[in-house]
């Protein structure tokens, strides 16, 4: 299964480095953190999800130029990120910070100070109870292609399809997003392991072999040189059809 991919918002330099040691060492095997040091960065990278893609936020209230409760209305506004996981991280300074947080849907809070553990422990029950209810409705169904995640299995017309562990984490993570570019360097990170790290040679190897797995479906698979792959919905006759004139 692919990492969860967390975007941290803060400011404080000291926070920064908690967190570098929590996303590049401590936990490295469960978790790719990104760093948004302004609110303005955070939006940015909120603005192009799914591409790439957000799994949850830990969010600092006090940023230098927005602030942290203003970017968590935000996205529980915004179609694209409402249903993502959203930490809000409060000064011990700040009367009623957790409660207004709350109240303001984050999913849970974090004071400061707090130590690498606590944000670990809160991230994988949060993310744990996610994954359940994502694996209960876990059916990915494109055209004839069903994917199930609980059984980890891949069915084409009835048919079982055989794929070997990381073919079907990537087919997962490009029906996840169809029409969606991902590029190569997301899709490299997403699947690798932090001591076995995918090289770019490798995932062509494994898009080929997916391909030719899936037969003719797999021709929806589309590499882009020097940009990435796309999982297109509709076959590509369908598409040249509605392609204007």
């Amino acid at each position: 299964m692919s990492r969860t991919r967390v975007l941290v918002v803060e400011d404080d330099e000291s926070y920064q480095d908690l967190y570098e040691s929590f996303f590049g060492r401590l936990y490295k095997d469960e978790f790719i953190g990104r760093l948004a040091r302004t609110g303005k960065a955070a939006l940015d990278q909120l603005k192009r999800h799914p591409s790439p893609p957000i799994d949850a936020v830990v969010l600092d209230w006090q940023l230098p130029d927005i602030d942290g409760l203003s970017i968590l209305r935000k996205i529980r506004t915004t179609p694209a990120t409402k249903g993502l996981i959203v930490f809000m991280v409060t000064g011990s300074n700040l009367e009623r910070g957790a409660e207004v947080a709350l109240e303001s849907r984050a999913d849970d809070y974090i004071a400061k100070p707090f130590r690498e553990r606590e944000l670990y422990l809160k991230l994988r029950n949060h993310l744990e109870r996610w994954r359940l209810v994502q694996e209960a409705s876990g059916v990915f169904e494109l055209n004839g292609l069903k994917l199930k995640i609980s059984e980890k299995s891949v069915s084409l017309a009835g048919k079982p399809i055989i794929l070997r562990p990381k073919e079907f984490d990537l087919l997962m993570l490009l029906m996840e997003r169809p029409d969606i570019l991902h590029t190569q360097d997301y899709l490299a990170e997403a699947l690798s392991a932090p001591s076995d790290v995918i090289s770019p040679e490798a995932l062509r190897q494994q898009v080929s072999r997916l391909r030719k797995a899936l037969g003719a479906w797999g021709e929806r698979i589309e590499m882009r040189y020097g940009q990435g792959y796309i999982l297109h919905a509709k076959p590509a006759s369908r598409r040249a059809e509605s392609d204007p004139a």
